[in-house]
């Protein structure tokens, strides 16, 4: 049994709790039975749909440590293979207790410290430029087996072997994308600024394909603004987010792991931050050419919806570099990296032996 230990609530989104998902996925191919053990029940529903077991142990997410010894206990009735851990807020302590009971593995964004832990998965675009050897270097902990790099980034099933889309000349549709909580309340900002400028040509002749995530608190608003809009439509708890995507040629999303998806189809995409997490991946992509980032949107929620159509509008109107872009992306993620990430993991679980 592989064990995942994540948090989703209306605070982080659900970023981390899709990308164990899609791993926990292909543990499943791969023969593995997979269990998810979460603080509270924001995200429980959303696990449990996807068929996944799930306990609940009724702490806080950002005081990891205090869970310890319901976190010990769950294991040690479990005994699993592994735990995979997927959270900002542990600590080498908690990492500590986890190891001596099992093998531990963690989904690292940051490299803030060195964490006591057998294997680490990066699958991050900027992950292969992180120094991992000097982080572990003087801190006492062995340099884990490090899984790096976009060859490895955790999509969902639908995505490997997935048809690219074709960049058309003319673009008809645009795909929003803010998350699974949106807790900057973008996606209903974005829809009030296309209401106002609704008589605009470059704005009225496209539809804009709005994904409203299970923990978005504004969906009711958004829509009731929808069913008066001719050009906004509303998509909620999407199943074959593949397709939703290809069909779109164009994107606006958070710097996330919807990021990747929109890769593995070849959508260009402007994209923003309004995480920390986020910057180093928004940068990086820009820098490779293949997105544009409106960079850190935290401090300017004002003039943001302007900004954000102003950036998709000029590239609607540049065919060749969303060629480029495409192009660039599809080369970059393939849509088999949760299988390769898998392979990898149980390789060096076999090595530990």
């Amino acid at each position: 049994m592989i064990v995942f230990r994540v948090d989703g609530n209306e605070k982080i989104g659900l970023g981390h709790v899709m990308r164990c998902m899609s791993i926990a996925e292909a543990f499943l191919d791969a023969g593995e039975e997979c269990f998810f053990i979460l603080a509270d029940v924001c995200a429980k529903e959303v696990v449990e749909k996807r068929g996944f077991g799930v306990f609940v142990m009724n702490t806080r997410f950002d005081c990891m440590d205090v869970e310890l010894p319901e976190m010990c206990s769950v294991v040690t009735q479990l005994m699993p293979r592994c735990v995979v851990v997927d959270s900002y807020y542990v600590t080498q302590q908690y990492l500590g207790f986890l190891k001596a009971l099992c093998r531990v593995i963690y989904l690292d964004d940051l490299a803030s410290f060195a964490h006591p832990v057998d294997i680490l998965i990066n699958y991050n675009v900027y992950s292969v430029d992180m120094d991992y050897a000097s982080l572990y270097r003087n801190s006492g902990e062995k340099l884990p087996q490090c899984i790096l790099g976009s060859k490895y980034a955790p999509l969902r099933r639908e995505f490997k072997g997935i048809q690219k889309c074709v960049i058309k000349k003319d673009v008809g549709d645009i795909l929003i994308s803010a998350g699974g909580a949106d807790p900057m309340h973008l996606i209903l900002g974005l829809v009030r600024f296309l209401k106002n400028r609704s008589e605009c040509d470059c704005i009225s002749k496209i539809r804009f394909h709005v994904i409203l995530g299970a923990l978005n608190v504004d969906k009711d608003e958004i829509l009731e603004l929808s069913l008066r809009m001719d050009n906004v439509v509303p998509h909620l708890a999407v199943q074959e987010m593949g397709n939703l995507i290809r069909g779109c040629d164009l994107a606006i999303s958070a710097a996330g792991s919807t990021l990747y998806e929109l890769c593995a189809c070849g959508v260009p995409t402007v994209t923003y931050v309004i995480a920390d997490n986020q910057i180093f991946g928004a940068r990086a992509f820009e820098k490779a050419g293949v997105m544009i980032s409106l960079g850190d949107i935290r401090g300017d929620m004002e003039g943001i919806a302007d900004r954000m159509v102003g950036s998709i509008i000029n590239l609607t109107r540049d065919f060749e570099k969303r060629k480029k872009m495409a192009r660039r992306m599809r080369e970059l993620v393939d849509g088999y990296g949760a299988d390769r990430l898998v392979g990898s993991v149980l390789s060096g679980l076999k090595g530990l032996k």
